[in-house]
């Protein structure tokens, strides 16, 4: 009997769990001479043709659930040409395509005595097919068109492809572990995937179920792997694991669900076949889950995280949203879901070649107005379908892979009628084609390369610019980067496997011809081995650890292994700092040792050697413990206790620590027990905070919690609600898509939300009590401000009158010699809202400053603002980098002109690393306004450059070599500080004489 029958939770028996999904795992191994299969080759499109608006609604997802399924099949072979039996052969089709029309799981069987496998019932979306073995790395279907990579094949209704044939190479090792709830019970019957950790295509492989006992068994590449986990009653989870292991551990969640139904806004009748997709209202966290309404237009999402969820219905002429965030709690059902869907139109539309007339085959088209983005892939014939657009005016934006678009095309009106038969014309623009090889020579397969614009002296800042985002080279290591105007290129060329060129290849493309017969050459590189052990000698597994350049900022991360080894295989020759991290922002210190001497070793890692090192942490075997309760005192038993460590440093704040609570990843948080009780444990020495939340709202934060504490309360209080109204000024309108940001800057509390036709009334529920910074934008509009929130409380009456926006110029000057900078973006957004990049590259890019340095950004919110400043191509190299000032805007006149804006030239190489100091500042923490910001001397390291400068803790540092650095202009204090070895800098310190450091050898403390 599974452990797992005894949680709480009332997760289904173990034998249902078992028979559903082998069922769905080993599929029906039919032969060749199955009658429910076409021919290779012979397909059968989905048409959603241009039905009048007044229709009954029908979702493309739903033409799915009618569709008749794909057949792949083919063999497994090893790198003899031999059949491999036994393998695992899975079929993971594409979750975007299928929007609710499938569970989502994949199709796996295992191969024959001959290697040969045949997959069945698959959906006719794109799907990539992986294959696993013992003994061998995993390995998944490709294929190279026009020197692109294509790792999914695009199955239609009713096919059949054959010789879908996989090569595995030997050398693969194992990861073995097991799944468990996060309760600690084990997982039965849960598929767990295995894939590359950061590679460039890092979807799953190949997969194994657990077993009764929870366990599973994986073949895997050496190194860090990626494993995801799906279960019946739970949320899938994802963790990384070094490979091989015998440890592995993924922890699960019960799932929680939402059900609801999906209405027509203006009949009220219920609509079936909309697709519904519910996704987590966090960057970083929360689930992602989807259905199909049923005749009735109810729907049921399962599968979910605990969290925060934003809900979307549509169909390919509906468009709704719920009224607020939903928030669910631990194994939580949230019922009663009403979603109105509101007329909206489809679009129906080809991307062609102009020269050939032949279709783009691969790409995407996306629609953007101001208040909604729409996008959906380019098929096979050139082919698109754009779903669910709302009326109004639309932005497009094509890409096309291989090809070029053009420099701008018309927007598209949308009104209450579908469009049809809209076309787009792409080019085959120019070619540079080159080879990638190694140190000694020889080719290169597998390395991505990019070709970068570099704007030429001279050239329009503003005019139309193409890249090339990752080709992958041949098994001769050649490439072809396609569709480019001619202009200058800054190449690159890395991979997962391989560290990248020293340097950027600056090549010239003329109008005349292609280029042919580039070279890049990457560099040498040498191997490092290591070990990390505890003070009693140990080795310590399952910990991250990084290596980063001295004189560069090459750095690489990989995990040890259950004795604590680790293994980098390719590194960059130089001095390197090697250090290991018990979190996301935690370094493991030596015994006896604080936060601010300096973690880690130094080694040397030369071309064609190995270098060894070990490091020696702290022993982490220390407890908290405690419980988690209610305002009332009584036990809280869904609640999750997180914990990191507070920094020793003179130099660290709280705000950090708090920071590190709420976005840190990679730590597994604990579930408190029925009696609201929990556990902490596997912690170093030091002092702690400690967080205990509900997923879904409600938390407790308790501070300098010493380790081996007992009987720790943590309190969540009842939370509260903030309301009220939004209204354009004059207050008789409302507008139809707004967004309210609530920020607690000194609990680095931060949650946002978006309102769609709600007549203005919107509500942010479950909020702990503090201050908040409420900011509200819309088109047109923008205001913000503050609200006191008590415990349990509910400020129900905010108006907020949104100001008009207005149009902002000025111009970017260099800050020493007033010459004009061209070619950098500049976006403009509320301090308190949410911050906007400005990737988007459309329009007539007035954003970007011109050759006189003069740029205009229109629909700019008055008062506070923060401004991005970037090189338009943001990748690529600029001698200012990327900058950052803090505005008050007045409301008139518009335009507004705000004058000259100093950019300093960075001081580094973005390769390089920046001296060292030998002293730290305090931070100011995110509670602190920029007019506000100062530099205050935190602490010195004995022996540092700083050390005999007659600097002192608590100096106020007010400008760098005669530029001052506080308040507005505090922006300036890392590019002034940040320089080679070697550079003196001249620091004024109020209150006393000017002190002069020079900068000493890269040193990370």
């Amino acid at each position: 009997m599974s452990d797992r029958k005894q949680l709480k939770f009332g997760v289904l028996a173990a034998i249902v769990v078992i028979l559903g999904l082998g069922a769905w795992w080993l599929g029906a191994n039919k032969d060749d001479s199955g009658t429910a299969t076409a021919e290779q080759g012979a397909t059968k499109q989905l048409d959603l043709g241009a039905r009048p608006v007044n229709s009954e609604p029908l979702d493309s997802g739903t033409l799915l659930l009618r569709a008749d399924k794909a057949v792949v099949s083919g063999t497994i072979l090893d790198d003899q040409g031999r059949g491999i039996a036994g393998a695992t052969v899975c079929a993971w089709a594409d979750q975007s395509a299928l929007r609710g029309a499938g569970d989502g799981r994949p199709r796996c069987v295992k191969s024959e005595h001959d290697g040969h496998y045949r997959l069945e019932d698959l959906w006719p979306v794109p799907t990539s097919i992986g294959a696993g073995a013992p003994e061998f790395r995993p390995g998944r279907w490709s294929e190279r068109v026009d020197g692109r990579v294509r790792y999914e094949l695009r199955l239609h209704p009713g096919q059949e492809v054959r010789d879908t044939n996989i090569t595995l190479e030997r050398g693969g090792v194992a990861i073995r572990g097991v799944v468990k709830d996060i309760s600690g019970g084990v997982i039965d019957g849960a598929l767990v995937g295995v894939g590359e950790r950061w590679g460039f295509n890092s979807s799953s492989f190949v997969a194994a179920l657990s077993d009764d006992e929870g366990r599973f068994e994986l073949w895997t590449d050496p190194g860090v792997a990626s494993l995801n986990a799906q279960a019946q009653g739970y949320a899938s989870a994802r963790t990384d694991s070094a490979a091989p292991t015998e440890q592995a551990e993924i922890f699960m969640t019960p799932e929680s669900t939402i059900t609801g139904t999906v209405v027509h806004a203006e009949t009220g009748a219920p609509v079936p076949h909309a697709t519904v997709v519910a996704k987590g209202a966090r960057f970083a966290s929360g689930g992602r889950g989807a259905a199909i309404t049923d005749g009735e237009g109810q729907f049921q999402i399962t599968g979910l995280e605990p969290g925060v969820y934003d809900v979307i219905a549509t169909t390919d002429e509906l468009y709704g949203e719920t009224v607020e965030q939903i928030h669910l709690g631990l194994a939580q059902a949230a019922e009663g879901t009403i979603v109105m869907a509101h007329p909206a139109a489809s679009l129906t539309g080809k991307v062609v070649i102009a020269e050939t007339g032949a279709p783009c085959t691969d790409g995407s088209v996306r629609l953007d107005a101001k208040d909604l983005r729409q996008s959906s892939p380019i098929d096979e014939q050139g082919g698109v379908v754009v779903r669910a657009l709302l009326p109004g005016e639309y932005e497009v934006e094509i890409r096309c892979d291989g090809y070029m678009t053009e420099p701008r095309y018309e927007p598209i009106i949308i009104t209450d009628q579908n469009l049809i038969e809209v076309e787009w014309r792409v080019h085959t623009g120019l070619a540079i084609r080159g080879v990638v090889v190694d140190s000694n020579g020889d080719a290169l397969a597998n390395i991505h390369v990019r070709a970068a614009p570099k704007l030429k002296p001279g050239a329009d800042p503003r005019g139309q610019q193409t890249s090339s985002w990752g080709r992958q080279t041949e098994a001769d290591g050649s490439f072809e980067l396609q569709g480019l105007l001619p202009g200058s290129y800054e190449l690159t060329a890395a991979s997962a496997d391989y560290p990248g060129l020293d340097e950027p290849l600056l090549v010239e493309l003329s109008e005349a011809a292609d280029l042919e017969g580039v070279r890049l050459e990457l560099p040498a590189t040498g191997r490092l081995v290591g070990i990390v052990r505890d003070e009693a000698g140990a080795g310590v597994a399952g910990i991250s650890v990084s290596v980063r350049g001295i004189d560069s900022h090459s750095s690489e991360t990989t995990q040890t292994g259950d004795d604590g080894r680790f293994v980098f295989e390719r590194l960059r020759p130089g001095g390197a700092r090697v250090r290991a991290h018990g979190g996301w922002f935690e370094d493991m210190r030596a015994p006896g040792s604080s936060d601010d001497d300096v973690q880690g070793e130094v080694v040397d890692i030369a071309e064609g050697h190995e270098a060894e090192v070990e490091l020696v942490v702290e022993t982490r075997n220390g407890t908290i413990s405690g419980r988690v309760v209610d305002g009332d005192g009584g036990p809280v038993t869904d609640a999750f206790i997180d914990a990191t460590r507070i920094s020793d440093s003179a130099a660290a704040g709280a705000s950090s620590a708090r920071g590190s609570l709420r976005w840190g990843w990679g730590r597994k948080p604990m579930l408190s027990d029925h009696d609201g009780a929990f556990e902490l444990r596997d912690l170093s020495e030091g002092s702690y905070m400690l967080r205990a939340y509900r997923k879904g709202g409600g938390e407790a934060i308790v501070e300098d919690v010493e380790v081996g504490a007992s009987g720790v309360v943590l309190t969540i209080v009842e939370t509260g609600q903030i309301a009220g109204k939004v209204v354009f000024a004059g207050g008789q309108t409302s507008p139809e898509r707004f967004e309210v940001r609530v920020v607690d800057k000194a609990a680095a509390f931060t949650r946002r939300d978006s309102f769609f036709r709600s007549q203005g009334v919107f509500a942010m529920r479950e909020l702990p009590p503090g201050t908040y910074e409420i900011a509200v934008s819309a088109t047109g509009g923008a205001a913000s401000t503050t609200v006191e929130l008590a415990a349990g409380a509910s400020v129900d009456d905010v108006q907020i009158e949104l100001q008009a926006m207005i149009t902002v110029t000025g111009r970017l000057v260099d800050a020493d010699t007033r010459a004009p900078v061209p070619g950098h973006r500049v976006t403009i957004s509320a301090r308190n809202g949410s911050m906007n990049f400005g990737l988007d590259d459309k329009g007539e890019q007035r954003d970007v400053s011109g050759a006189d340095g003069r740029f205009e950004v229109e629909d700019v919110p008055t008062g506070r603002v923060n401004m991005m400043i970037l090189p338009r191509d943001f990748t690529a190299d600029s001698d200012y980098g990327w900058n950052h000032r803090s505005l008050t805007l007045a409301a008139e006149p518009s335009p507004l002109d705000i004058g000259d804006i100093e950019l300093l030239v960075s001081r580094l190489d973005k390769r390089e690393t920046g001296g060292d100091l030998g002293f730290k500042t305090k931070p100011n923490g995110p509670e602190v306004e920029p007019e506000d910001e100062q530099f205050e001397v935190a602490v010195i390291r004995p022996g540092g450059p700083a050390a005999a400068s007659g600097l002192a803790p608590g100096d106020q540092i007010t400008a760098v070599d005669g530029r001052g650095v506080t308040g507005l202009d505090s922006h300036r204090y890392n590019k002034l500080t940040r320089a080679p070895p070697g550079t003196k800098i001249q620091l004024t310190i109020e209150g006393k004489p000017e002190v002069t450091i020079v900068l000493g050898p890269p040193v990370e403390w």
